[in-house]
């Protein structure tokens, strides 16, 4: 009986082995990319000529091989850059930047807002569309702009929920077929536009005379959600809504405002006199602050759980207009030393 079951099991066993030989063997899947690295590769790049001035003011991108940086941007012609050509627009496609479009005028355009790659919204002290390739401006002239009124910054959610803002109390609003103004106090300035992809309410940063605000706008009315002297030095400058209960600022510190609490939070406060200037968020993990202390730039990650500093290659002064950021990609523009700047920042892999 013992020898029975001894050749019983044997054969159990070789069994098993001889079918184990004919399965694949298991691959391992290659590791994702980790949404909560802080190891980057960061470079920068400056374009533009010697001579006139050249800078980049907002950027949007698409996909990595499809980045939009607005401004006013002279692009060479020649080697030397001694022929030029004036530029609203550069577009990127990771390795090189080449202008796109028309040139419509020397203050540059402000900012940029896209529903897609093949809609998008261009604020330059009125709107302009590029939409089935072709640019096309809006007619403001039955709008009665004031003491110099603009709409520098443009947000929304579809092309039926559109804000723009700008200079002294400039609030405007798109439904899809018109226009339409927004009624608001003159002298306000505004500094910075978000708002919420769910509800399409608006939030936009402004300033007046030493008075700083939070503002929500909806198509019924625009309401204060702080109204006082700026919290610190360099405080409440841009803003980005970073889920629908939270408005995240630059400045020193790092704050945000909870819609529900009503109150503001400091969450980190940058070292040796550094203040943040503008972000991007690619996701509520993974946001990007840059800023400077008047002659060196630091980024400042936020991964979920923790605030890192990372110093930038030295540029001297550089003043910081806007960034953007996507999954593992993140970029800044900037004018310095009478250049168009940027600094691209990719999360190893």
């Amino acid at each position: 009986m013992k020898r029975i079951l001894f050749l019983f099991l044997l054969c159990t066993v070789l069994f098993l082995a001889a079918d184990c030989k004919h399965e694949p063997p298991t691959k391992e899947k290659p590791p994702k990319p980790d949404s909560t690295s802080q190891e980057f590769e960061i470079t920068t790049q400056e374009l533009g000529v010697n001579g006139p001035t050249s800078f980049l003011k907002d950027v949007w991108i698409f996909s990595p091989q499809n980045i939009w940086a607005v401004g006013d941007v002279y692009m060479p012609l020649d080697s030397q850059g001694l022929t030029y050509k004036e530029y609203n627009i550069v577009q990127g496609n990771g390795s090189k930047w080449e202008g796109k479009g028309r040139f419509f005028n020397s203050n540059g355009i402000e900012s940029i807002w896209a529903l897609d790659s093949g809609t998008i919204y261009l604020a330059d002290g009125l709107v302009i569309r590029y939409k089935n390739g072709e640019f096309t401006r809006f007619d403001f002239t039955q709008m009665l702009f004031e003491n110099g009124q603009s709409i520098d910054k443009i947000w929304g959610t579809s092309e039926q929920n559109i804000w723009g803002a700008g200079r002294n109390g400039m609030v405007v609003h798109y439904d899809g077929s018109q226009w339409r103004k927004v009624d608001f106090p003159l002298g306000w300035n505004f500094r910075s536009i978000t708002g919420s992809k769910m509800t399409g309410i608006a939030y936009a940063t402004a300033e007046s005379l030493g008075i700083y605000a939070v503002l929500r706008l909806s198509i019924d009315s625009i309401s204060f959600l702080y109204h006082g002297n700026r919290l610190t030095t360099y405080d409440l400058q841009n803003l980005k809504m970073l889920n629908e209960n939270e408005l995240w600022f630059t400045g020193n510190p790092i704050r945000r405002y909870q819609l529900a609490k009503k109150i503001f939070q400091e969450l980190y406060e940058e070292t040796n006199g550094y203040f943040t200037q503008v972000m991007g968020v690619a996701s509520e993990y993974d946001v990007y602050f840059w800023g400077d202390d008047f002659s060196n730039q630091r980024l400042t990650h936020y991964n979920g759980k923790r605030f890192t500093q990372i110093v930038l290659p030295y540029r001297g002064y550089v003043f910081e207009f806007g960034a953007y950021a996507i999954t593992n990609l993140a970029l800044m523009v900037a004018q310095s030393d009478n250049k168009a700047y940027i600094v691209t920042v990719k999360r190893k892999q």
